[in-house]
């Protein structure tokens, strides 16, 4: 609808926005998709801080720089237009190489380490 009335929006930005409040809305929705494949293998380790495995940042990062690669390519005639998807992927690398922490499950496999506290000494 907003689309419709401000013609210049792209309308992808809007029905994810749409879809991120329906899926916030809704509890049944929600633990369907955190009940997926998806969800459990590459963004569980994420939302709960231990960052993401090397091979599913790697996965990721190749997939976004081959979408914008195409932009790249189809937008030969509008130099603004590249601009902007060299900026992105700018952004994505710092995304994906310094903001997002590796995550490295197959090294933890069967290390577990706890942290005995001393008692403070008075």
């Amino acid at each position: 609808m907003a689309d419709i009335v401000v013609p210049l929006l792209p309308t992808v930005p809007l029905y994810l926005l749409a879809a991120l409040f329906f899926g916030k809305g809704s509890a049944r929705l929600d633990a369907w998709f955190k009940g997926t494949s998806l969800y459990a293998l590459r963004m569980r380790p994420l939302s709960e801080g231990r960052g993401m495995a090397l091979k599913v940042k790697v996965q990721a990062f190749l997939a976004v720089t081959l979408l914008l690669g195409v932009g790249f390519a189809f937008m030969g005639a509008v130099p603004w237009g590249r601009a902007i998807l060299v900026a992105v992927w700018v952004f994505h690398i710092w995304l994906f190489w310094v903001k997002i922490p590796a995550d490295a499950p197959e090294a933890k496999e069967g290390f577990t380490h706890e942290v005995v506290e001393e008692p403070e000494a008075k």
